[in-house]
């Protein structure tokens, strides 16, 4: 058989097999549509909370690139809070230094990251995080003011504080982020157990921060 008739018998079978595909989508109407469906309906609730963000982010491209954040709480099997965001690489690289640090910056000292962390618990009175804390007066409201200007933190009523919507997003992803094994220099989680001295000192020893 010459390589002219191998073509011709190629592009008979091609056109057999298209001829095959259209009867069977005829036969059976939106069945690859339903099989997706039904696997889709198959995933547990949070499992199609976090691809619905990566579809609405990435959709049909071909090449995207996303940084995943987000959060699920589950009580009772039923999911009773969640936050996701998903934002494209490109986006990312593309962020105000200034931004980043207006975010990052009221989280640099200890004592406030200590209000935040307590605040996730639920609403607390000054009294509730004075004791929790071990801060009194002046330093523990100067801190609380802080995060109130940084919106992490409000006062619904006199005395009462609780966390903003952002302040519950930034201080669950923060904590989270200290959590992943790499992510914090070992010489910060090492040196405090072995000399005893503050993180502050510890880290300008260690040429971590200036």
């Amino acid at each position: 058989m010459s390589l002219r008739e191998e073509v011709e018998e190629l592009k008979k079978m091609v056109a057999k097999l298209a001829k095959e595909v259209e009867a069977l989508k005829r036969s059976k109407p939106g069945g690859v549509e339903k099989a997706e469906a039904r696997e889709k309906a198959k995933r547990p609730d949070y499992v199609q909370l976090i691809f619905k963000v990566l579809e609405d982010v990435m959709g049909s491209k071909q090449d995207a690139g996303i940084v995943f954040v987000g959060g699920i709480e589950r009580k009772g099997g039923r999911i009773v809070d969640s936050f996701f965001s998903g934002v494209e690489l490109e986006d990312v690289l593309k962020v105000r230094p200034s931004r980043v640090v207006r975010v990052v910056s009221p989280l640099t000292n200890e004592n406030r990251v200590k209000i935040l962390l307590s605040l996730l618990e639920g609403p607390k009175t000054a009294s509730e995080l004075s004791r929790e804390i071990g801060l009194e007066g002046g330093p523990l409201y100067h801190h609380l003011r802080e995060l109130m200007l940084a919106g992490y933190v409000e006062s619904p009523e006199r005395g009462r504080y609780v966390l903003t919507s952002s302040g519950c997003i930034v201080t669950r992803v923060v904590a989270a982020l200290a959590s992943v094994p790499g992510v914090t220099p070992p010489q910060v989680e090492e040196l405090p157990e072995r000399t005893g001295e503050a993180p502050q000192s510890i880290t300008s020893k260690s040429g971590l921060s200036r």
